[in-house]
Formats: structure tokens, sequence, C-alpha cells
């Protein structure tokens, strides 16, 4: 009962901090999103106890750049050129520490340079919603829906799965996860998908519905993946900045996974 209520008045704070930084403007939310991905580097390096802090510092360096030049780009300040010209640029630096420093080994540096760009690139296509309502104009709607049917699913799937859940999902990943919780937590989503298409006129309800049960689906593979990483690490969780909650990386790690599918079947959508 305790953990469950640290846990509920942590989600509720999550929920109030992110989605004002998101209302408030493009900077703050730009603001946001380099902590996040600064934090949840910081907890990865943690949990498979990197030692180089060399190497943390170049690909912790390289992560942030990467979120702003999306967020100039986004913001129609620079041409996409600027980020060929970032990828050419970071892969090189990475090429030539790896064959120049002898701290870390070759599996800690792919390790952390995949880290580092599965972390801020789900993040920039997060960013990036904010500016799919209209190009060139930024808009928290798609950012705080988004949010939105993570939060219901998660806590659809936690709470019900608590109630009623007696068979497990995945139990060598997660053993807390159950069907019922997840079934749970899909039909919930999809239902909060429908009402955003009645709120919401630019897409259709069928793709709004499609979406929010996408949204559920790649909520618990971020969850799953998210858990088979600290199995592998040896960790319960990847940090204990969130009472209730473990670290940041805990928190976002369905938005991680998320945020690509939301902004891909969007753009697929405008296309077809």
């Amino acid at each position: 009962m305790i953990t469950l209520v640290k846990r509920s008045i942590s989600g509720i704070l999550i929920i109030a901090i992110v989605s004002g930084a998101m209302i408030i403007g493009q900077q703050t939310a730009l603001g946001l999103m380099l902590l996040i991905f600064s934090i949840s580097f910081l907890e990865f390096k943690r949990m498979f106890k990197i030692e180089d802090r060399s190497l943390f510092s170049l690909l912790l360096f390289l992560g942030l750049l990467l979120l702003v030049l999306f967020y100039l780009l986004f913001s129609q300040k620079i041409e996409s050129v600027w980020i060929i010209g970032y990828v050419i640029v970071a892969f090189s630096l990475i090429i030539l520490y790896s064959l120049t420093n002898s701290l870390s080994s070759f599996r800690d540096i792919s390790m952390m340079t995949l880290a580092m760009f599965w972390i801020s690139g789900s993040l920039a296509f997060f960013l990036a919603s904010g500016w799919k309502m209209e190009v060139g104009k930024y808009s928290a709607v798609l950012p705080i829906i988004l949010l939105s049917l993570i939060w219901i699913n998660d806590a659809g799937a936690y709470l019900l799965g608590s109630l009623f859940g007696k068979h497990q999902l995945f139990p060598s990943i997660s053993p807390r996860k159950t069907w019922e919780g997840f079934i749970s937590g899909l039909i919930l989503t999809g239902i909060a998908g429908w009402g955003v298409s009645l709120l919401i006129d630019k897409y259709s309800s069928l793709l709004w519905i499609t979406l929010a049960v996408l949204m559920s689906l790649t909520s618990v593979i971020g969850d799953l993946f998210e858990s088979k990483l600290k199995r592998e690490a040896g960790v319960k969780d990847s940090g204990d900045v969130i009472p209730g909650h473990g670290g940041i990386l805990d928190r976002f790690d369905s938005l991680l996974f998320s945020a690509p599918i939301f902004i891909g079947i969007l753009i697929l959508a405008e296309l077809i």
C-alpha cells in the first residue's frame, strides 16, 4: 500500500512536470529532453558499471548536441545537412576514440554508443511531435497526447494487473507483468485513442485507435526491453530518483520505444 501511494504521488508529479514543460514552450521542452537524456544516460553507465569517464563525457556531449541540432531543425533554424554533418563527425570521433583509448573495451564503447543514440534519438522523435500538427510551428498537443496514451496504458496495466493478474506475461524478464494487466492496458489505451479522435479532427478515428493500440504494444515492449537490460546488469532499478518508480530510465522506457513509432505512423498516414 505504501509503495502504491509513493508510486501514485511520484507519477502525478512527473506528469505535472513533463506536461508543464511541454505546454510552456519549445525551449522548456528542449530543456526537459536534455535533462532526461543526461540522467538516463548516466543511469545506463552506472547500471553496466562503465568506469571510463572520458567515454561517457564524449557520448554525453554528442547526445546533447544531437537533441539541440534536431530542435534547431524542427524549428527551421538550420537545414538537414547539419544532421548529416553531425553523423559523420560523431562516428569519426567515436572511431578515433576507440582506436586511441585503452580504458574501455570495444564492447563497452559499442554498448554506450548504442545507448546514446537510442536514448537521444528517441527523445528527438518525441520532441519532433511538437512540430507535427503544423510544420514550423510548435504545439504541445501531440506530445501531451502521446504521453497520455503511454501513461493510461501503464496505469491501467499496473492497477488492473495488480488486482486481477494471475497469468505472467514474460516471467523470465518481468515476473510482475501479467496477461490480464497487458490486455487491460491495451483496451483502456484503445478507448483513450477513440476519445482523442473526438477532440482532434486532424486524423481519422481509425488512425487514432490504431495509434493508441500501437502505443500500448510499444510501451510494453519498451518496458520489457529495459527489464531485460536490468537483468543483464544485475540491478533492480536503473536508479532511485523517483520514489516508487526507480530511475528516470525506468519511468521513460516506454516513451523511448513509442515516440519513433508514433511519429512514423503519422508521417506514413500523411503520405498515403
